[in-house]
């Protein structure tokens, strides 16, 4: 790769500014979040999820809905 002049750049997404719109669509039915997340499993599963064949996994550390406060 360095022959042909490919450049490999790592780096965490800053994906803060895009949720509200992605909830947005997800929330409108546009998106369907479940034709990309292939498995939602605890964050407990992942040492032995992980090397499963998942097509995208997402792991999670609390699986019971957030509670709202009143």
């Amino acid at each position: 790769m360095y022959l042909i002049g490919v450049t490999l750049r790592v780096a965490r997404d800053n994906v803060r500014a895009h949720l509200p719109d992605a909830l947005d669509l997800a929330a409108s039915g546009t998106v369907i979040p479940e034709r990309v997340v292939s498995h939602v499993l605890d964050w407990e599963q992942l040492p032995d999820a992980l090397p499963e064949k998942h097509l995208k996994p997402v792991f999670v550390r609390d699986t019971a809905p957030p509670q709202t406060a009143r």
